[in-house]
Formats: structure tokens, sequence, C-alpha cells
């Protein structure tokens, strides 16, 4: 580690660390239209740079002169390969994360407890060294593996619409960027491992650049292919227009809202057609879910009721228009009203009683 001790090192990785910091906030702030990608891709980058902080802690001596900093970017640098794998599912339109993927970086906050309880005299320098040199390679395994997965999911959509591609590229680069550090690791050169990891902030900045010159593209991306999800099958043999003049009779004549146990299969099955396809109309064509689309019934139905009986408890209404609980009443008209039952019951008193 000592031929990669050098100031001007340990400086380009401090910079590519301020560099993710900032731009992980820039995503945070700027509201795109994207939130879960926006998220996703904020927490990457915070870590990327907790990792970069870390690399140029250790090339510059402040890792060896102030033990309590060991270590401290394991958990970060180890949550990155799940953040890629929620990122890739995500932009497919698949549920993001399990809570499987997290238990290393737990194990990893854990493994540090008993050094930062009082081992931090009897781990000197040179095994400090060795720690970090075999625990990142250990790492770069874990982002290869989640970085396999990963362009193998973008791969896929290729063939689908070829504006993947860039995304596809930059994943097999920065399989290459890492490998090189795996292969310096497994062939103890530190010369390799640290061309690996002067390289990774350049591919941040690359990235930037293309997320400059392409903003909204991975959102539009994703858009097209949650469409084509619904496009697919499940409506093609189905009179939609008829199945929704027959959801909203059921809605507005019949009530069918106003019953508790009302759930997506059973209101499907009212209208004799599956609950998949049900769930295509409210999405696709209504573009609201289950629960905002029989909520909004709910909610108008109990507005008319509160100014026409004045004198019925606000928990009676909640049960007489569908909602199990006066928990979930009370969410559901904060939501679509922007003030509670009460407060709505009260601006009527009074204002029946200047009325009157």
């Amino acid at each position: 580690m000592q031929a990669m001790d050098h100031w001007e090192y340990a400086a380009w990785l401090f910079a590519g660390g301020i560099f993710a910091l900032n731009w992980a906030l820039g995503l945070v702030f700027t509201g795109k239209k994207t939130p879960g990608l926006t998220g996703i891709s904020a927490a990457m980058l915070f870590c990327t740079a907790i990792w970069l902080f870390s690399a140029a802690a250790l090339l510059g001596g402040y890792v060896q002169r102030y033990p309590a900093l060991f270590g401290l970017h394991l958990p970060f640098a180890f949550a990155i390969g799940p953040l890629l794998y929620a990122y890739a599912a995500s932009l497919r339109g698949e549920k993001p994360i399990a809570w499987v993927h997290s238990i290393v970086p737990l194990v990893s906050i854990l493994a540090l407890i008993p050094y930062h309880a009082g081992w931090s005299s009897s781990v000197g320098s040179g095994n400090l060294d060795r720690f970090y040199f075999h625990v990142n390679g250990i790492i770069k395994v874990a982002l290869l593996t989640y970085l396999a997965v990963a362009s193998i999911k973008t791969a896929r959509l290729i063939p689908q619409d070829k504006r993947f591609l860039p995304l596809f590229a930059f994943y097999v680069i920065t399989m290459f960027v890492l490998f090189l550090g795996l292969l310096g690791y497994i062939l103890s050169l530190a010369g390799l491992v640290a061309l690996s990891a002067l390289l990774l902030p350049l591919l941040l900045f690359a990235l930037f650049l293309a997320s400059c010159r392409w903003p909204d593209l991975l959102g539009s991306l994703r858009s097209e292919i949650q469409k084509r999800k619904y496009e697919k099958s499940r409506l093609l043999s189905l009179d939609v227009k008829g199945t929704i003049s027959s959801l909203q009779h059921l809605m507005e004549v019949e009530r069918a809202y106003s019953d508790e146990d009302l759930t997506l299969s059973s209101l499907a099955r009212d209208l004799e057609i599956s609950a998949p396809q049900l769930s295509e109309i409210l999405n696709l064509h209504i573009q609201k879910s289950f629960a905002h689309y029989v909520n909004e019934y709910r909610v108008k139905e109990a507005r008319t009721l509160i100014e026409q009986e004045s004198d019925r408890t606000l928990l009676s209404i909640a049960h007489a228009v569908g909602f199990n609980s006066k928990s979930s009443f009370n969410r559901a008209f904060k939501l679509f009203t922007g003030e509670t039952a009460q407060e709505f019951k009260t601006s009527i008193a009074l204002f029946q009683g200047i009325k009157s």
C-alpha cells in the first residue's frame, strides 16, 4: 500500500467523493419526475461518496492517525450492490428489493462494533492496510455480482428499445474497472488496485455528463416499459369500455364501495373478469390505484352524509361508506379534501348556523 500513499491520489479520490455527494444532494432537492429512480440514484451516489472518502482517508494516512475512522465505509460500500439491483429492478417496473439484500451491510456494521468498542489499540498500521486491501476485494466481488445481474436485466430490454444500450455499456465499463481492482487484489498488485480506484471518479463524471445530455431518458423508458406490460395480453379480448361502464354502475348505483370487505378480487368477480384485468383497467385507463379509486367514492359520500345528517357520528358515517376504522377514514378524508372529517363537520355546522 505504500506505493499508493500519495497525496495527489488521495486528493483525486476526495474530489470524486465531493462530486458524488453534491450530485446526490442535487437529486434530492431538484424533485425529478421519477422519485423512485431518483431516490435510489441519490442513495447510490451517497454511498459511493463515502467509499471514495474512505479510500482518500486511507491513502492520505488519516485512517492510521484517527482509528475511529476505521471501517466506517463498509456498510455504505456493501449497500451499493443492492442499490444497483434495486435500480435495475425499478427500471423494469419490478419489486425494487427484498430484505435479504440488506443482510451484508447490516453484518458489516455488527462486525465493526468490537473494534470500536476497544480494539483500536491492537490494530497496527500494517494490519490496517491489509484489512482494507482484503475487504475492498470482497466489496468488488459483491459489486461485480450485482452489476452482472443488473447488466443481464438491462440487456433483456435492449431488443425492445435501443436507448437502453448506453446504460448497459455503463454497467459493462464499470464491471471492467472493478475487475481490474479485483485482479490487482488476487495478484497482490497494489498499483492495479489503485488504478481501479482512480478510474471510479472518471466514471462518475462521464455518467453525470450523460445524465445532463439525456435528463429524462430513464424515466420515460420506465414509463414505456410499464405501459407495454399492461398492453401485452390481458385486455386484448375484453370489452374495456363495457367493463368500465359496469364498474361505474357497481360503484355509483349499487354502492359496492360501502362494503368494508371489498377487495380488488371481489370487485373483479362482480365484473366477471380477473383481478389482474381489473388492475390494468384501473391503472391504464382510469389511472388510479384500486385503493384511490374506491376511497374517492367513499369520501365523496361521507361528505354528503355529514352535510345531510349533522346529528350522526363520524364513526357511524365511516362504517356506512365502507371504512373499517375511524383512523383509515380520517386519513382518506384528509387526503381527498385537505381537512379532517371533524374540521369539515364543524365548518358545515357553522355555515348552517349562520344560514339559519
